[in-house]
């Protein structure tokens, strides 16, 4: 089974109160998904087997959305496909192509000295300023103002697209119980100045959503808040820290890792890259079409729509 948040029995849970009628099959939790006159599944960061098999359920759409954990599950998924002469077809990933991975094995003053110089002076500055984070795992909800006055407030001012108010309501209702989530809020003077929904799920804290305020940016506080969810997801037993998505290239000079200039989310990426950690590649997306006209009427209308880049 995946060790993702995305197939624990909590974030069934919440998809179950989010309407999205998931389907569990061979410990993989399968989502679905209304479109004009049919539906679709989708299964994120899920692992196939080799004795990979469709139940009848996933077989009443016009296709199966797939984002397979890793390649050896990309290519046994590949192979069902081409045993019942089904075709796959790469489409754009819901979930990250790519994130970055902090090994809390490390001791976190190891952890520190791996950030990049200037990442390791921000946190010591936003420490020095007195800069001080509240991490709330219980009354979630008491405390959702707060983080959704920063995270719709950042959403608005970098133009990102992110959910409406009661789905996070909702999966903080939902995973609380299991104590999966956890807000974070970094403060001063009673001021929040940045906050985070951290998820921990099978040995992995991940940094879901987060935003920060447009004042006193020079106090750092989204580097103090990050370092203090390195340690608590530690304290926790985490041995992973997911950063949830990263647009990044490899230098082909030196062979480091290095921003996509340009790109939407540069300066995201370039935050979460200070961090050290390690570059994870997802094998991306892809569609198995079970009826082929049908797809191709979809693929002509999805292609007339548009809209903001997802919140990361």
């Amino acid at each position: 089974m995946s060790k993702s948040f995305l197939h624990s029995s909590a974030w069934e849970r919440f998809q179950e109160t989010a309407g999205s009628r998931p389907f569990r099959h061979d410990g993989q939790l399968y989502l679905y998904r209304s479109i004009p006159k049919s539906h679709y599944y989708i299964s994120s960061r899920c692992q196939i087997g080799a004795d990979f098999a469709l139940p009848e359920e996933l077989k009443k759409g016009w296709f199966l959305r797939f984002e397979p954990e890793d390649e050896v599950s990309l290519k046994n998924l590949r192979a069902f496909a081409a045993k019942q002469n089904l075709k796959l077809i790469p489409t754009l990933a819901v979930q990250p192509r790519q994130t970055m991975v902090l090994d809390l094995t490390k001791s976190y003053d190891d952890i520190l000295a791996g950030m990049r110089q200037k990442h390791r002076y921000n946190v010591r500055l936003a420490e020095k300023h007195e800069v001080k984070v509240d991490i709330v795992s219980h009354d979630l909800v008491k405390a959702f103002d707060r983080f959704w006055k920063l995270l719709s407030g950042t959403a608005e001012r970098q133009d990102f697209r992110t959910h409406h108010r009661e789905y996070y309501e909702q999966l903080l209702a939902a995973l609380e119980p299991e104590n999966e989530a956890h807000l974070l809020f970094a403060h001063k003077d009673g001021q929040d100045l940045a906050a985070m929904l951290l998820i921990t799920y099978a040995g992995t804290a991940t940094y879901l959503h987060g935003g920060s305020s447009d004042q006193n940016r020079q106090l750092m506080a989204p580097f103090v808040l990050h370092s203090e969810a390195i340690k608590f997801a530690q304290s926790q037993g985490n041995t992973a820290y997911d950063f949830w998505g990263t647009d990044l290239e490899k230098n082909p000079e030196t062979g480091e890792w290095q921003v996509k200039e340009g790109h939407a989310s540069v300066g995201t990426s370039r935050f979460k890259l200070g961090f050290g950690g390690t570059v994870i590649d997802y094998p991306g997306a892809y569609d198995l079409i079970l009826n082929p006209i049908c797809y191709t009427l979809y693929k002509t209308v999805r292609k007339l729509r548009g809209g903001k880049r997802a919140f990361a």
